[in-house]
């Protein structure tokens, strides 16, 4: 650790193990940021219509009493994306599973159910990405879309 003099929020980081980089530091301060400070660019969509963390969660060592460590692989997801970050509405969550649970979620119907995009993909075996892509840039059919395979690149070519 730097001998310069730490703020607040990152001397409580180090208190409680963090360093400021942590996990799960950065996800609590990047949380803290969007519902708090109109500079974020993310305040629109979450401080911007309203959405706030429960009081407890301004300090960073009770929203680690809460949550945990921030294990790998994993952001934090609020259950109801409507919904105010406490810790009834929030986990810990892989992005395949934070996909489905967005506000701008695409629903598509896929071998005659209705379904997140993201699940369709994962049954059709295709990435999410290259599905998005086929879908918004090249504007393929959602049948097109989830059929056809993916075109194996050629690595050798030069």
């Amino acid at each position: 650790m730097s001998r310069r003099k730490l703020r607040g929020d990152q001397a409580a980081a180090y208190k409680h193990g963090h360093g400021y980089d942590s996990p799960t530091y950065r996800s609590w301060k990047c949380m803290k940021n969007r519902c708090t400070r109109e500079s974020d660019k993310q305040w629109k969509d979450y401080g911007g219509r309203g959405i706030k963390l429960c009081g407890r969660w301004h300090q960073f060592s009770a929203f680690l009493a809460d949550m945990g460590e921030r294990p790998d692989n994993t952001t934090l997801d609020r259950i109801d994306n409507n919904g105010d970050y406490f810790l009834e509405n929030c986990r810990w969550a892989p992005a395949s599973q934070q996909r489905r649970n967005r506000s701008d979620n695409r629903i598509v119907e896929y071998k005659g159910q209705k379904m997140p995009l993201v699940s369709a993909c994962e049954i059709a075996n295709l990435p999410y990405s290259t599905v998005r892509t086929r879908l918004d840039k090249y504007g393929w059919s959602q049948s097109e879309a989830l059929s056809r395979p993916v075109r194996p690149i050629n690595r050798d070519r030069r």
